[in-house]
């Protein structure tokens, strides 16, 4: 039997939550701003989640509604609600609401590496967040769309409020001759603390210090000198076989495409 007043109530229920969603978003997105230190197109994204939680949720809960009944999914959808507004109250870093991908400290290889991203995996752009102290860097990245948190990696405190005890993978390319204070293996032991599951990525300088970081945990050890290397080799393949100039037309064409926040 239609009961019309119960439906008009159900409706009016409705949306008097979704009043309280959009205004309670509001009144905290500046508080997320701060905490997380969002861009406008990051906070952008993040109050665009909203309606398109409603439209997926009338296309998935309508049916389910019509079917079994409105009472048990006015539960389900409260239940989920105050869920969703505790992660957003006790959320120790933006990665509980997107980010997955950490890098810490950024320079050289990290400028390359953030720029290949951009231009060969921009589906990955939305999962990093870089973790650095210095805020012409910093600002640069934040145009870009990148989420970026103010801080010295060798602190703990700053890699907990970056959110680096939830991260699915962590890299440094700093070398230790530019980390201040820490080194990649106390930077390491102090990772695996703070997150034994991540999959971390640290730099060595020096080729004997790479059982070390292995055994220390870390899943993959760059050796830049090793890459460089293999770099030289083929340039001297180039020069025997008269062809570097075709290999340096390849480089200059990589540089014009590219536009990294550290030339």
């Amino acid at each position: 039997m239609y009961k019309r007043n119960q439906v008009f109530a159900a409706a009016c229920i409705g949306l008097l939550l979704f009043g309280i969603m959009l205004i309670t978003l509001g009144s905290i997105l500046p508080s997320l701003v701060l905490k997380f230190h969002l861009n406008e197109i990051t906070s952008g994204k993040l109050v665009s989640i909203l309606p398109v939680g409603i439209i997926a949720g009338s296309l998935v809960f309508g049916p389910i509604a019509d079917r079994y009944g409105y009472k048990m999914m006015f539960i389900i959808t409260t239940l989920l609600m105050i869920i969703a507004f505790e992660g957003l109250a006790f959320a120790t870093s933006f990665f509980i609401l997107q980010v997955s991908i950490f890098i810490l400290g950024f320079s050289w290889t990290a400028s390359s590496l953030f720029e290949e991203i951009m231009l060969r995996k921009p589906a990955l752009l939305p999962e990093i967040q870089v973790v650095d102290f210095n805020p012409q860097v910093n600002e640069r990245l934040r145009q870009r769309g990148a989420h970026v948190v103010y801080g010295d990696i060798g602190q703990r405190d700053v890699l907990l409020h970056a959110g680096v005890a939830e991260a699915e993978t962590i890299i440094c390319s700093l070398p230790d001759m530019i980390l201040k204070g820490t080194s990649n293996l106390k930077l390491l032991r102090q990772l695996r603390e703070l997150n034994a599951s991540a999959k971390i990525v640290v730099n060595a300088e020096r080729l004997s210090h790479i059982p070390d970081l292995y055994a220390a945990g870390a899943n993959y050890v760059t050796a830049p000198r090793l890459l460089e290397a293999a770099e030289l080799v083929s340039v001297i393949e180039a020069a025997d076989k008269d062809m570097l100039d075709q290999k340096r037309v390849a480089q200059i064409a990589t540089l014009e495409e590219h536009d990294e926040v550290i030339p």
